[in-house]
């Protein structure tokens, strides 16, 4: 689920993620009672690591899922829910984000693919989803990411084989990843050899938020070079001392390369990073 972010309009002011990355409530929609389809492991993740919050499947199929008890819509979803996790087709998800500004939810997860990454009529309706965010007051991740890790909370907001491994631990990284894929396997490999996160966000196709730093110790920047400085920036308003910057397009490809490069050290001198 990679691809490179299309090119998208300016939506929102800067905002506080805090309820982001610590939400008091998630809803999971299109949640299913079978644990291998993606609303189905959504939900096992977060009933099975520790998180502490709110739980609201939404499915109109069912009136309880896992024990839990299973909502229509996000309309009749209880307060407070921070964040909804969109486990359906592309096709569908712009009527959940103006569900989601409805029913006052801020965040959304948008973890389907089939938008700027396929082409034209993709990026089209990867447009009409950036709009359709802007117009309800929704902060928007993806679409075609893998999710979020706030490990330090227990929170696996997602799907894919790293959020399932038990060999995951908190600690003083934090990693925002276009490539989920790419990013999630640098987080699995560090936990290994001893190295946690606290915080693991993947951006995937970029409609909305690039990038959502967290205060912590270093944080480990796995994006597409041009998306680099700004992230350096956001690292340095929110206090980050430390940038690890996994990102090729710089030295090795000539002068625009070194230009770029000399960019991203002035940018970071600038931050203090």
């Amino acid at each position: 689920m990679s691809s490179l972010p299309a090119p998208r309009p300016v939506a929102h002011p800067a905002s506080d993620l805090t309820r982001f990355l610590a939400p008091r409530g998630v809803a999971v929609v299109g949640v299913s009672q079978e644990t291998g389809r993606i609303g189905g492991q959504a939900l096992k993740l977060l009933t099975d690591f520790g998180y502490t919050g709110k739980i609201y499947p939404v499915n109109p199929k069912y009136s309880e899922v896992r024990g839990i008890t299973c909502y229509p819509d996000l309309a009749s979803v209880p307060k407070p829910c921070d964040v909804a996790l969109i486990a359906l087709s592309a096709q569908h998800v712009i009527s959940q984000i103006e569900q989601c500004g409805k029913a006052g939810i801020p965040y959304a997860l948008v973890l389907a693919g089939g938008f700027s990454e396929v082409g034209d009529k993709g990026a089209a309706l990867q447009s009409q989803l950036a709009s359709a965010a802007r117009e309800a007051g929704v902060r928007v991740v993806g679409p075609n990411c893998l999710g979020l890790m706030n490990l330090k909370d227990g929170a696996r907001i997602g799907f894919g084989g790293t959020m399932q491994l038990t060999t995951l631990k908190p600690g003083p990284l934090a990693m925002v990843t276009q490539s989920g894929g790419f990013g999630f396997g640098v987080v699995a490999m560090a936990c290994h050899f001893g190295l946690g996160f606290n915080y693991v966000v993947s951006t995937g196709n970029e409609a909305d938020l690039t990038s959502v730093p967290q205060p912590c110790d270093v944080a480990l920047i796995a994006l597409s070079a041009q998306h680099v400085i700004p992230a350096i920036e956001q690292c340095g308003k929110a206090g980050i001392p430390y940038a690890l910057v996994l990102a090729g397009g710089f030295s090795e490809v000539g002068d625009k390369g070194a230009a770029l490069q000399s960019q991203l050290a002035a940018a970071a001198r600038e931050a203090g990073v």
